[in-house]
């Protein structure tokens, strides 16, 4: 059982293409903890946005009832959704978000900034959904809650509004990004070579920043490739770093009472009740030519090593 007394948000942090999804599901098995996906996707349209399960939100037997009690609680209609959980549909003016919270260290020092919309607006998201979270710990009576977004600005606020957040950052090999891009063209566009590096150094310098105003003892950093070489050395680290026991079968996965909001398309499939197979991923060794990875280097190879990658 666990020994935590109070209810705690789990953030996974990280670049696209960096594991959380598999981390979100693996963490779902322990029966302290609930696994909620990438929970920002809870303002879009909830007949439109499907749970693992299979089912639209509002079809969900687990998310129908948070939805109905969140309308009833902030007494909105189920339109209001779609700004009440995240700044994406909010108009907004050009406004650098990021750089403003890598200064801000603090709510009361945030709150100084009301005067600019975008910012009130800001905190009011944060705000409803740290209760959108009160409301998932009562229905599934769980103590952890998880939540896979993996944007350091949710990070930031969550740490700025809750003092029982903990993070779970999660970092991987700089040249295995650049493969996952390119087949996601649809997405992020015919990026060359040196926009995709530039993209991740990017990404993972905002974390580094972002991370400079949290306290360390709240931040567990892991490698992807050394989870995946000693899966369950690292679940046990995890249970340490949570404050509670770990649990055999956490790779053993009961997708019959899984209800998370799926960043990675993988987890839209019917699974089964399958042991999860967690093997490297190593794919940028056969397909980056001799080219790609001399560019690479010159671009990012210091970088890279940095962050523990030396071959």
């Amino acid at each position: 059982m666990s020994s935590n007394t109070e209810n705690t948000l789990l953030y996974i942090t990280g670049t696209v293409h960096s594991g959380s999804s598999l981390l979100d599901m693996i963490l779902n098995m322990h029966s302290d903890i609930i696994s909620t996906g990438e929970v920002f996707k809870f303002s879009i349209d909830p007949n439109k946005t499907n749970c693992v399960c299979g089912d639209s939100l509002a079809e969900c037997s687990f998310w129908s009832q948070i939805i109905n009690e969140v309308l009833s609680k902030k007494n909105i209609s189920i339109d209001e959704l779609k700004t009440s959980f995240s700044t994406f549909a909010y108009q907004k003016p050009k406004f650098p978000l990021n750089e403003f919270l890598h200064l801000v260290g603090s709510k009361g020092l945030l709150k100084l900034f009301n005067f600019i919309p975008y910012i009130k607006r800001y905190q009011e998201v944060t705000t409803n959904t740290l209760e959108l979270f009160d409301i998932i710990h009562q229905k599934s009576n769980k103590s952890i809650i998880v939540d896979s977004t993996k944007t350091a600005t949710k990070m930031k606020s969550f740490t700025m509004f809750s003092n029982n957040v903990k993070i779970i950052r999660l970092i991987r090999d700089g040249r295995s990004f650049i493969p996952s891009l390119r087949k996601k063209k649809h997405i992020y566009g015919d990026l060359s070579l040196a926009e995709i590096v530039k993209y991740w150094k990017s990404s993972v310098r905002n974390i580094d920043l972002m991370l400079r105003q949290i306290d360390d003892s709240k931040v567990f950093t892991m490698r992807y490739e050394d989870f995946c070489s000693e899966p369950i050395e690292y679940l046990n680290k995890i249970c340490q770093f949570l404050d509670l026991d770990y649990e055999e079968g956490l790779l053993e996965p009961n997708f019959d009472n899984f209800h998370s909001i799926p960043g990675n398309p993988w987890l839209n499939v019917k699974r089964g009740n399958k042991k999860i197979q967690i093997k490297q991923d190593e794919k940028w060794r056969t397909e980056l030519s001799d080219e790609d990875l001399s560019q690479f280097e010159k671009l990012a190879g210091d970088f890279n090593r940095k962050l523990g990658y030396s071959n």
